[in-house]
């Protein structure tokens, strides 16, 4: 019975350390949403749309408020602005109902990692829900209803802030909810509320040295308050901003629009490594961009055993463009940079790190724990070599999961910037954008006569396609057809294409009939098709995978078989190799193995202990039930029936020999078992994997006269380790 227990230990011991393993796959969200953002940044958002959908990563519970905040904002790229305000609105109703995790789930979060929890959202990202909802509301018509959204922005700021008693976030005041509250209010003839704003707006700025959250002063501020002060008659006020602002110029502007810009894609996280500093009592990371450091404390009194943690941070946000200008009456007006999300950020993330100094450091003091706690149960039931083996499980599987929450909103933009122009007095005016970077791009933008205040809302994720209202694009039009420089790309859609071409050259092109993808040289009024590729090929649903793996654990050979291990089980191996066909789509994999197995026998049951060794062949079978976008992985259960001969000769001056006879018998036995495969590198399919495995010889192994009446069979229990290359 004893030993029976002792299997039992080790098997539930397994089963945990195989458990939180698994949670070592929760990598960078970046890494697991690449299908989705390789759409966006070529900008095929209903695409980018539909592969955010059939992710199962997104509809997980844990991941429901990132599913929100994305799909909303894609819905905004895609003009649905209603949809999008949709997601957004469950966004804010998931967060102002509170998100809250489980018992367990909190138990698991500190085992493994805090991307097993639910994400609960950066407090930036909770106040940009409303800035989008904004300019949903104002796009569908519903400006008050849009002035309101705007105002929640510092509201939700202040809400946050409160319910932190230290370490309250710098980030406290949003300047351009200020501004865009402003221009909401003039949008509806409420001159004096937008002087209000446009003067909190300053304030902000104003108390910080003139530089807040990475951000200047805006000169279109400035204009702004001087324009709306001397409309309203406000002398005093308007002769301290003359006296503060000398050189800014007085707009006459009658009816105006305002131009916002998105430009690029905003921070992503990543995972840095805080080193504990014992004699100071501190951690001490450097971020990777720009080289600064983060000190955190550790707690007082709290000992976590260990030298490193890891904690996220924010990579730098990658513009479209370093800059962009309008053509206005024969000059260059320059939009300015409002938001800078990246700053803003880093800030939010560094004020979060005090406040979650102490949940750090208590996640790995768990993990600490619990190693010590397995392997002291492990050296009670196994004695001292269990208490090594479990340790050393323990412990690579706390390294393995130590990761950072690398969740976040990442359709965001990198900067927002914005701009004032005047309307046209009558029809409509077409104005040119041109956008500075690795290469320039002129856009236009329609400008249309009206007696009030327009918001025209522009983005660019990269450098080949604009998306917003009142385009014209020099550089993209409808469909997937985009112009970069002088050449023309189009998917499967040839009408597209030649609409593209004739929008950026104004002339026909001459196009071939079929699908494909066209390639078009444009050099001055000439277009040319210069190439034409074939239609391309349905991506692969299968693969091809081969590997080892390593199997040990204990076997027996006797009459009960698999009914024996636990009492005169002996320690031994099984060394394979396997080839499989991965199908993706059904999550499956089969093919053929070759094994070495040795089994040893215990001379509780003989005399004399023997060995036998195997080699099998069989065909195996694995059903995932997750899959990765290139890859299976994640758990699976598996079988592989084998037939196997020994080739190991029982030594004949043993003296159970003569009732033993196991040369040139043939076996057929069955392995199954529980594994997790965890996906290894980008370029390459790899994996390596750790199962529980069972296996079961059915047929009697004794060949000789007394078979039976001494019926050997086989069996084994332990736990498998393999390395699979993909190709």
């Amino acid at each position: 019975m004893k030993t029976i227990k002792n299997m039992t230990f080790l098997f539930v011991a397994g089963i945990l350390v195989l458990y939180l393993g698994s949670c070592a796959t929760a990598g960078r969200y970046q890494d697991k949403n690449q299908e989705v953002f390789a759409q966006m940044e070529f900008s095929n958002f209903q695409a980018a749309s539909l592969s955010l959908d059939a992710m199962s990563f997104f509809q997980k519970d844990r991941n429901k408020l990132l599913y929100f905040m994305e799909k909303g904002k894609l819905e905004h790229m895609l003009g649905n602005f209603a949809r999008s305000n949709s997601f957004f609105e469950q966004a804010y109703i998931l967060l102002d109902d509170g998100i809250k995790n489980s018992v367990g789930t909190s138990i698991v979060s500190n085992l493994s990692n805090p991307m097993m929890e639910k994400y609960k959202g950066e407090d930036f990202e909770k106040v940009l829900i409303h800035y989008y909802k904004a300019l949903n509301f104002y796009q569908l018509g519903k400006a008050d209803t849009a002035l309101i959204e705007a105002k929640r922005i510092n509201i939700k700021l202040n809400e946050l802030n409160d319910k932190y008693p230290d370490n309250k976030n710098k980030y406290q005041y949003d300047a351009f909810a200020q501004i865009l509250q402003g221009v909401i209010y003039e949008s509806l003839s409420q001159t004096n509320d937008a002087f209000i704003a446009y003067r909190n707006a300053e304030k902000i700025y104003d108390d910080n040295g003139g530089i807040y959250m990475g951000v200047a002063t805006p000169l279109q501020l400035k204009k702004d308050l001087l324009r709306t002060s001397k409309v309203l008659g406000f002398t005093q006020e308007h002769k301290d901003y003359l006296k503060k602002y000398p050189n800014t110029p007085v707009e006459t502007i009658k009816n105006s629009a305002i131009v916002f810009w998105e430009n690029g894609l905003g921070p992503k996280k990543s995972q840095m490594t805080l080193s504990a500093n014992g004699a100071l009592g501190t951690f001490v990371g450097t971020y990777s961009d720009d080289n600064t450091q983060i000190i955190l404390p550790i707690p007082a009194g709290l000992n976590i055993g260990i030298n490193v943690v890891a904690f996220p941070e924010y990579i730098k946000g990658t513009p479209a463009f370093q800059k962009a200008s309008l053509q206005i009456d024969g000059r260059e007006q320059y939009l300015e940079v409002s938001q800078d999300l990246t700053a803003i950020a880093k800030q939010c993330l560094k004020d979060r790190a005090f406040r979650d100094a102490l949940k750090t450091a208590a996640r790995f003091a768990s993990k600490k724990a619990a190693s010590f706690g397995l392997k002291k149960l492990a050296g009670h039931f196994g004695g001292a070599l269990a208490e090594d083996l479990v340790g050393l499980g323990a412990d690579a599987v706390g390294a393995a999961t130590e990761k950072a929450d690398t969740r976040n909103w990442q359709s965001l933009p990198a900067t927002i910037s914005y701009t004032r122009v005047a309307l046209p007095e009558k029809g409509e005016k077409k104005i040119p954008m041109t956008k500075y970077g690795s290469q320039t791009v002129v856009d236009t933008i329609v400008l249309k006569a009206s007696d009030r205040m327009q918001i025209i809302s522009l983005f660019d994720i990269n450098n080949s396609a604009m998306g917003g209202s009142n385009i014209v694009q020099g550089n993209a039009v409808a469909g997937t057809a985009t112009i970069s420089g002088n050449t023309i790309t189009a998917g499967n859609n040839t009408a597209a294409l030649v609409e593209a071409a004739q929008a950026a050259q104004k002339q026909p092109l001459p196009s071939n009939a079929g699908k494909g993808s066209l390639l078009v040289q444009l050099s001055g009024d000439n277009a040319q098709i210069v190439e034409q590729e074939a239609k391309q090929e349905a991506p692969s649903t299968t693969y091809g995978t081969g590997g080892i793996g390593l199997s040990f654990g204990l076997g027996v050979l006797e009459e009960d078989g698999i009914g024996s291990v636990g009492d005169y089980g002996m320690p031994t191996f099984q060394l394979d190799y396997t080839g499989l066909k991965n199908h993706l789509n059904g999550k499956f994999a089969h093919g053929p193995s070759i094994s070495l197995d040795y089994y040893y026998s215990s001379d509780d049951l003989f005399e004399d202990s023997f060995a036998v060794l195997d080699f099998t062949v069989g065909y195996g079978i694995r059903k995932y039930f997750s899959s990765k976008q290139d890859r299976l992985s994640g758990f699976y259960l598996t079988a592989i029936p084998t037939i196997g001969i020994n080739f190991l000769e029982v030594d004949e001056s043993s003296a159970t020999y003569e009732f033993l006879k196991l040369k040139n018998s043939f076996d057929v036995s069955l392995k199954t078992g529980l594994g997790y495969d965890f996906a290894v590198g980008n370029a390459k399919k790899d994996r390596i994997g750790i199962a529980v495995m069972f296996g079961i010889g059915f047929l009697n192994r004794n060949m000789s006269e007394f078979k039976e009446d001494m019926p050997i069979k086989s069996a084994f229990m332990g736990t498998r380790l393999t390395y699979e290359f993909g190709n």
